[in-house]
């Protein structure tokens, strides 16, 4: 009984982990995409320009 405690505490907590990893990489994507939209706009900025 205890060792199934011990095994069902430890998925709870594997799961949590793999929960929040997913959430920082969608927010990882999401600072990126900003990075790259910004990138994009200095260029076309810059074309305008010449």
């Amino acid at each position: 009984m205890y060792a199934k405690q011990i095994v069902h505490s430890d998925r709870l907590c594997h799961r949590k982990i793999q929960a929040v990893s997913d959430r920082t990489s969608v927010h990882m994507d999401l600072a990126l995409d900003d990075q790259v939209q910004k990138v994009q706009q200095q260029l076309l900025a810059g074309k305008r320009d010449i």
